[in-house]
Order: structure tokens, then sequence, then C-alpha cells
């Protein structure tokens, strides 16, 4: 494969993992088919398996570059704050986004939860772990403080439980509560 060719295959491959990345997060992986992938990449469907060995070899990357990009985002933030960045992130983080750059905690977690593709759980795990380093404030690989934890946990649920709810002014409520924790 010549140079140019070899570049083009790692162009597409790179566009094909984004674009599942942002259909995944807005939709979640069982609601995905590879046609839906390919066609948002502007390929054939045919081309999947030239770049990907299954769905689920790319649903691993989708969600590494979704948590890899929310880890940036949540140290830009953190390193643009002063006083209290944990109240910061909780601001961006509950600050609404397009559906296809939607929380990767959220956007994978009923994937995770049916247990088919445990190597895509660890990649998430891995991924929860480097966003709560940088809630925390720190890179640790253990030694996590408790109350950073369920500061951690209230937020991403908060969140959680403002996606689900109908009804605003409660959701704004949940989100107030967590704030006024941090």
């Amino acid at each position: 494969m010549g140079r140019s060719t070899k570049l083009k295959a790692e162009t597409n491959r790179a566009l094909i993992v984004e674009k599942a990345s942002g259909l995944f997060r807005a939709n979640g992986i069982a609601n995905v088919s590879v046609s839906d992938i390919m066609k948002a990449a502007g390929m054939t469907a045919g081309g999947f398996y030239k770049h990907f060995e299954s769905k689920e070899s790319l649903a691993r990357e989708a969600a590494n570059l979704a948590f890899d990009a929310s880890t940036a985002s949540w140290s830009k933030v953190s390193l643009e704050q002063g006083g209290n960045p944990q109240y910061e992130l909780a601001q961006y983080y509950f600050t609404p986004k397009p559906t296809d750059k939607r929380c990767p905690m959220l956007a994978f977690g009923n994937d995770l939860m049916k247990g088919d593709n445990p190597l895509l759980a660890e990649d998430c795990t891995t991924g929860i772990k480097n966003l709560f380093q940088v809630f925390a404030g720190t890179i640790k690989s253990s030694g996590y403080e408790e109350s950073d934890l369920v500061k951690f946990a209230a937020m991403v649920g908060a969140n959680y439980l403002s996606e689900l709810s109908s009804d605003q002014e409660f959701s704004t409520r949940i989100r107030k509560a967590v704030l006024d924790l941090l």
C-alpha cells in the first residue's frame, strides 16, 4: 500500500471512529447500525470491515475517543478556573450539550449494563476514573477521598436524573443542590 493510500485509510478510520462516537453518544451503541455509521462518515457499509474487526471493537475506540475528549475538556475547565474547581466543573458538566457530545458516562451506561462487551466496560471504567481524577484534582491511582467520590457521584447522578426528568424545575433543583454541596 502506498504512503498516500495508507494515510487515506488512517484518515478514514479516524473519521469512522469520530462519527461512531457521536452517534453512539446520541443514540446508544445498540441503536446505531454499521450502515448508519458508514453513511455518517460518507462511506459505504461494505468498507467497514476493511477498518474494523467488529462493531464491538469500533465501540471501544469510539468510547475511548469520547472519554478522552471529555477528560481534555474537563482538564481545560479545571485549569482555567480559580477558586473552587469542582464547582466550576459541575457548572460546566451541567451545561446542556448537543446529544453527540453527551457525557460518555451517561451515554454508554445502558450498553454497559447489558454486560456483553467486557472490554468496553474496562475501557469505560478507565475513562470514568480519569474523569474522576480531574474532578478530584489528582492523578493518583488510589487513595481517593471519600468526600470527592460522593461529590462526583452526586454530580453525575444529578445530571442523569435531570436527563430523565420531564420536570425542568425539579431538574434545576437537583443540579442546584449539587452545586450548593460543592
